[in-house]
């Protein structure tokens, strides 16, 4: 559910290689995404989700395109 309401809905990203595991409200993402960008907005909808206590960043992108964004 988690996954289809964050990555689903946001068909302009590619993110088949990005896993979330949920516990008690923390959200960890994993896995690869294609942009370093693309990784930063993922994080950044994630902690905008009714009932996300805390996110926990564990992404990792092919291609550096920006300079990282703050708090992400």
């Amino acid at each position: 559910m988690v996954r289809d309401d964050l990555f689903d809905r946001t068909s302009w990203m590619s993110t088949g290689g990005a896993r979330i595991e949920v516990r008690q409200g923390i959200l960890t993402l994993s896995g690869r995404m294609e942009c370093r960008t693309e990784a930063e907005i993922a994080v950044r909808m994630t902690r905008r989700m009714n009932g996300v206590v805390d996110v926990v960043n564990e992404l990792a992108w092919r291609q550096a395109d920006a300079p990282a964004l703050g708090g992400a």
